[in-house]
């Protein structure tokens, strides 16, 4: 299947939540940080995902249920799909985040009851799958949430700046797109221990996020112990100006200073 029409991401971008200039400059500087390692950014739909994911499939797990059309509510208005493509138009780089909206109900409730990763887990969980969450802060997700992942990268892509822009740039999609409160991504034990929420910049990380029987993971485990890295606007925004502070500190210094 061919992928959707190439629509870069600076052309689809409209800052509608926070300072407007602080995170028009960060998209600005990290979709130019991103093309200083040969990779131009684009947005893309999460049927583009389940393509990128079965070309890839040497590399990359199966993509998880809750990014599958045919599996879960993922319509236009409520994910984001950034792609990243080298110089021959390949994508080589994906990140995939999902509207939700909890307002009577939280993430605990959500995850266990296997909402999170399906429309209808009557219909579609996989025999013997659950789920549960021993991670505090769970409980307190609530409201206009968004949930981050699909990410990979191809291998040649891996280990470099591009894996800590990315994930980034989504977070400040989610929060100027839809006004949330939290963005929180679940991340596998190896990961974890190897330091990539931190370096990602996700200030919390939290245990255990328990999944059983993920039909996704199934070639890896059949439990599969997660961490919960979660991230609230404020944070978010704080982030951005690290980042800005990091590449422009003869302008963003100043503003520090100011603001101290």
């Amino acid at each position: 299947m061919a992928l959707s029409l190439n629509r870069p991401l600076l052309a689809e971008l409209k800052v509608d939540y926070g300072p407007r200039t602080l995170l028009g400059r960060f998209f600005l500087k990290a979709a130019d940080a991103a093309a200083r390692q040969g990779v131009t950014l684009s947005v893309g739909t999460f049927a583009d995902l389940v393509e990128v994911n079965h070309r890839n499939r040497a590399t990359w797990l199966p993509l998880d249920t809750a990014y599958r059309p045919d599996l879960s509510d993922v319509g236009d208005p409520t994910t984001i799909c950034i792609l990243g493509r080298d110089g021959r138009g390949d994508v080589v780089a994906t990140q995939g985040l999902r509207l939700f909206d909890w307002t009577s109900t939280n993430l605990k409730v959500e995850a266990e009851a296997l909402r999170l990763f399906y429309s209808d887990p009557s219909r579609h969980a996989a025999p013997g799958e659950s789920c549960t969450v021993s991670a505090p802060s769970a409980i307190t997700i609530t409201g206009r949430v968004a949930y981050g992942g699909a990410i990979w990268y191809r291998p040649d892509y891996r280990g470099g700046r591009l894996s800590t822009i990315l994930p980034r740039i989504g977070r400040a999609m989610a929060f100027t797109k839809w006004n949330v409160a939290t963005v929180f991504a679940l991340v596998i034990e190896s990961n974890a221990k190897a330091g990539f929420p931190a370096r990602i910049g996700y200030t919390n990380l939290e245990w255990d996020f328990i999944r059983n029987n993920p039909p996704a993971f199934k070639s890896v485990a059949n439990v599969l112990r997660l961490g919960l890295a979660t991230m609230t606007a404020i944070q978010s925004i704080d982030d951005v100006f690290g980042y800005l502070l990091e590449v422009e500190p003869e302008v963003y210094a100043g503003v520090q200073m100011r603001n101290a």
